[in-house]
């Protein structure tokens, strides 16, 4: 969406910053893409995850599918069955943080592999029990990379003469970070980062 249909007064300020890019932007994004590898690792347990057969074998009731069917069902959200918006994010935070690794390709769903909606049901709950642990570790990470950025943003508002210490640097990145997700701008992410964040941001809210 055009950002005049956003903001049909004008950019706020704390926007502006983003879309211009200015040092403490720059700052947020060379954190946020040393942050994207650093997933990488857990991107890979992410992928273990869904195609654990040994998992899967429990809630089977009958012939074990093609390992891909679980990894298929999370790109098939049609088919999922109601659920709580916590859970759903789960599901959408698990899918983006597969795709941060590139070789964890699009699944296509097995022909003739089709699990019945008791299976699917079965399927998605042990993902979203899994879910947990793997978003403890992606948060673990989301506050290093806060941290992380926090020291050179404190460094450049006290060269601009701002108030700030430590503490109000990791907010103002925080900030950012949600400002970038409002307005649908990652400058200088890859599209798959992009996604994982808005994905991440959106499951912790929920």
């Amino acid at each position: 969406m055009p950002l005049q249909l956003y903001f049909p007064d004008g950019v706020p300020e704390g926007y502006r910053r983003i879309l211009d890019s200015d040092k403490i932007t720059q700052v947020l994004v060379k954190g946020l893409v040393a942050m994207h590898s650093n997933l990488k690792n857990l991107s890979d347990k992410a992928y273990s995850d869904v195609h654990n057969i040994r998992w899967i074998k429990r809630f089977m009731s009958g012939p074990i599918p093609e390992s891909e069917w679980l990894h298929a069902i999370l790109f098939k959200p049609e088919l999922w069955p109601p659920m709580s918006k916590h859970d759903r994010t789960a599901l959408i935070h698990i899918k983006r943080l597969m795709q941060l690794n590139l070789t964890n390709h699009r699944p296509v769903f097995p022909r003739g592999s089709e699990p019945s909606q008791k299976e699917i049901k079965a399927g998605l709950d042990y993902l979203i029990n899994r879910s947990e642990r793997l978003f403890d570790s992606a948060y673990d990470e989301y506050r290093k990379t806060l941290n992380r950025v926090a020291k050179p943003i404190h460094a450049i508002c006290k060269s601009e003469g701002e108030e700030c210490t430590l503490k109000d640097a990791v907010g103002i990145a925080n900030a950012d970070l949600y400002s970038m997700r409002e307005i649908d701008r990652f400058p200088g992410l890859a599209p798959q980062m992009k996604d994982y964040l808005t994905a991440f941001l959106d499951h912790l809210e929920s």
